[in-house]
């Protein structure tokens, strides 16, 4: 029998992200077991030191979906503005369709009806919900349709036919509406014409709030150039001002859940066109020297 036993870490990830991470559980710990075994007593241990830490730093201004032209000279031409406050960029890189076809989306109907119903409630307009149920209610599909559903949706269907407002057809009902600022025309219609005119500010009112809901629920996108679909992963482009000039970044193999500093490369030689927003900043701490 061997005295000696070798342990060898293995994985069998290819992936190395985990590993250029370099992630530490317990930071604390390892300073503390540091302290105990005196290793900050020695002639060449560190001691603390104040220092002022001067840095600037730029947003990024500008974003290019998919892989870059093969002439690079095109490619502002392909970018826009982008804001990393008003959405995330892994939101932005990721969206895709999410309200497709109405016949297998039956679910996000249904779920938008019932959403109505809850706001009509909080209004204390509950009592006017059969109106709309009976003016859109959420109705099966023709039998060849039907063919091609699933046990799942046929089921569901099943349960929530007519007795749901669709909320997709409620949505294409009112949306104009609102976007012409008429949403007071309602009314002027059966069976919206029932609602006793004490009601109807506050009928409106919760109808605005829901389509705010409604618009605001999914951000998606009609195409996602960023997806390539051979590689089952994304590709993009960001770039932003920095000291020295335009700073470009390319995401060439970006899987998905979030992004960090190895999920870019440098790529010179590429403008995007982004503008000069360099901010300065000054920060206190502490090294070790």
């Amino acid at each position: 029998m061997p005295s000696i036993v070798q342990l060898e870490p293995r994985t069998d990830c290819p992936d190395m992200q985990d590993g250029l991470q370099a992630r530490i559980h317990d930071p604390l710990w390892l300073l503390a077991r540091q302290w105990q075994f005196a290793e900050f007593k020695g002639d060449d241990a560190a001691s603390p030191a104040a220092a002022q830490l001067v840095m600037k730093s730029s947003p990024i201004t500008r974003y290019h979906s998919g892989p870059l032209p093969v002439d690079r000279s095109k490619a502002k031409d392909h970018a826009r503005n982008y804001s990393p406050v008003s959405l995330p960029l892994e939101t932005l890189v990721e969206q895709e369709p999410v309200r497709r076809s109405r016949s297998n989306d039956f679910r996000l109907a249904a779920e938008a009806g019932l959403q109505f119903v809850r706001i009509l409630e909080l209004h204390s307009m509950g009592i006017h919900r059969d109106i709309f149920r009976s003016a859109a209610a959420l109705k099966s599909p023709p039998d060849n349709e039907r063919l091609t559903l699933d046990g799942d949706a046929l089921r569901f269907l099943a349960v929530m036919a007519r007795r749901v407002i669709d909320g997709a057809q409620l949505h294409d009902k009112l949306a104009p509406l609102r976007k012409s600022g008429r949403l007071s025309d309602l009314f002027n219609e059966a069976p919206y014409s029932g609602i006793p005119n004490g009601d109807r500010q506050s009928v409106i009112e919760a109808a605005t709030e829901w389509l705010t809901w409604y618009d605001t629920l999914f951000t998606q996108s009609t195409e996602n150039q960023s997806w390539i679909r051979d590689r089952l992963e994304y590709a993009f482009t960001v770039s932003g001002q920095t000291p020295v000039g335009e700073m470009v970044l390319t995401a060439p193999e970006y899987l998905e859940g979030h992004l960090d500093w190895f999920s870019f490369v440098a790529t010179p030689g590429v403008s995007l066109g982004a503008e000069n927003r360099i901010s300065s900043a000054s920060s206190n701490f502490f090294r070790f020297r």
